[in-house]
């Protein structure tokens, strides 16, 4: 049996190569398909990058780095909720590439107000956050403080760097299972059915809120399922893998309606690449939302079809009614 650790490195690779072929052909609208109309590459930037350990957070500094006129400076808190094992290891990686990375925590206000004052930023990257899960294990409080009361702290103290650009990550979530297809970012009026939509539309709301207020430089992303190497430990892509190498039944998720469970799965250097043209995007209101996804859903019946076929076993699976959130957040 393959242990955890190899199958983010493997044993998924050759799913991952054929869902990145497959969700590079489509479009929707908002869709980021690099670069954004009216972003101005290639300028010099020292860049601060929260969550710089989690899986978008890790490629984004090490893409950031590779820039000729650009500087990064990574912070994450490493926090217990998330794969502490695979953030370190991410770390480390990043060590060895030369990213300069700070354990630190944004919930931290003076922590925040002295490195803002240490390091002359002029972009911020925010992508800490925490992400929802279904069920009992749902810790409501815990996501609304990191999404929420976190990014007011670090909204709080840019708010005194009007010259520093600010890009946030948000989530699909804010959608919701309710709202018209295809997503857009045009649609104002957004039902988000889950904790973290909740969080994550207040989120959008409060920058806003500061860009009129204080002039606070900021564009949103909604982060549709990003996949990758170096990817979550609780995707479905290694969990699904790890059940079948093991024997166990896969519980795959249906609509209550009986209809399989869909993702827009968008590859990591996609995602990196929306991130990047979101840097250099220069905008002209306070509304500036964008979403990052490939533009074609892949139902969960679809993603055990590849697994079997790339892994030579037949799938054992259960079906589970949940309700259909969609997205997840590019940090853990």
């Amino acid at each position: 049996m393959l242990s955890r650790p190899v199958l983010i490195t493997a044993v998924g690779i050759s799913c991952i190569l054929f869902l990145y072929t497959v969700t590079r052909t489509g479009h929707i609208p908002g869709t980021v398909e690099p670069p954004i109309p009216g972003a101005q590459t290639d300028s010099p930037k020292h860049v601060l990058v929260t969550g710089a350990a989690g899986f978008v957070g890790f490629h984004l500094s090490k893409a950031l780095l590779d820039k000729p006129h650009a500087r990064v400076f990574g912070v994450d808190n490493f926090d217990k909720w998330s794969d502490l094992k695979l953030k370190q290891d991410r770390a480390h990686e990043l060590y060895e590439y030369g990213v300069a990375l700070e354990d630190g925590d944004i919930c931290d206000q003076e922590y925040l107000t002295d490195l803002f004052r240490r390091e002359n930023f002029t972009h911020v990257v925010h992508l800490a956050g925490r992400s929802g899960v279904r069920g009992q294990d749902l810790d409501a409080a815990a996501i609304m403080e990191n999404n929420v009361e976190c990014f007011v702290n670090l909204l709080e103290v840019m708010k005194n760097y009007k010259n520093i650009k600010l890009v946030y990550a948000s989530s699909a979530s804010v959608y919701g299972s309710s709202s018209q297809l295809p997503f857009s970012p045009s649609h104002h009026v957004l039902q988000p059915d889950t904790i973290e939509g909740l969080a994550k539309r207040t989120g959008e709301l409060l920058a806003q809120g500061y860009c009129k207020e204080y002039g606070l430089h900021q564009v949103g992303l909604r982060f549709f399922t990003v996949y990758g190497p170096w990817g979550r430990e609780d995707s479905a892509l290694n969990i699904f893998t790890q059940q079948m190498l093991e024997g166990e039944v896969l519980q795959v998720f249906h609509t209550r309606e009986g209809r399989p469970l869909e993702r827009d799965f968008l590859y990591v250097e996609d995602a990196v690449r929306g991130v990047l043209s979101a840097l250099d995007f220069s905008p002209t209101h306070c509304g500036h939302v964008f979403n990052l996804a490939s533009g074609q859903a892949q139902s969960a019946v679809d993603l055990v079809a590849l697994l079997e076929q790339q892994l030579n076993i037949q799938a054992q699976a259960g079906l589970m009614a949940v309700k259909g959130s969609y997205g997840g957040n590019p940090d853990a």
